[in-house]
């Protein structure tokens, strides 16, 4: 688990991304200066990045975000899914379609997937609207 390197999206080090508060890795994962660091990564990989891919639905997101090869990504979609009420299909448009995919995602990505982590949820959710409104993040 990441978290205690303020990675809870368990984002990977690339030679495409030096992200602005990442202080090195840590066995190929990216260790930032604060959550809302690796949070503001996160969201420009979905906003952007995987848009100009052609990655717009939560399926999409998550197989890409977290390849078969070495995840259960079904369950990992199934999980996105019931926590935030999208369909696999569902096209992400507005900045609260992103924010909560996202903080489902980090849900996920740290194990800890009972309903105890809703106030987590709603609390990681709201800081990705802000961060997203915050650093003018658009989806293209």
């Amino acid at each position: 688990k990441m978290i205690g390197r303020n990675n809870p999206l368990n984002i990977r080090t690339s030679a495409h991304y030096n992200w602005d508060g990442q202080e090195g890795a840590t066995r190929g994962f990216c260790n930032f200066a604060g959550v809302e660091k690796c949070r503001r990564a996160g969201a420009y990989l979905l906003m952007r990045s995987y848009r100009r891919a052609g990655v717009k639905s939560v399926a999409q997101v998550i197989k890409r975000w977290a390849p078969a090869v070495e995840n259960n990504t079904n369950a990992y979609i199934s999980f996105v899914c019931k926590r935030t009420g999208f369909k696999p299909d569902t096209e992400l448009v507005f900045i609260s379609d992103f924010a909560a995919v996202l903080a489902a995602m980090e849900i996920f990505e740290q194990g800890v997937v009972n309903s105890a982590r809703d106030g987590y949820y709603f609390t990681a959710k709201a800081s990705y609207e802000y961060i997203i409104e915050f650093y003018h993040i658009k989806a293209v």
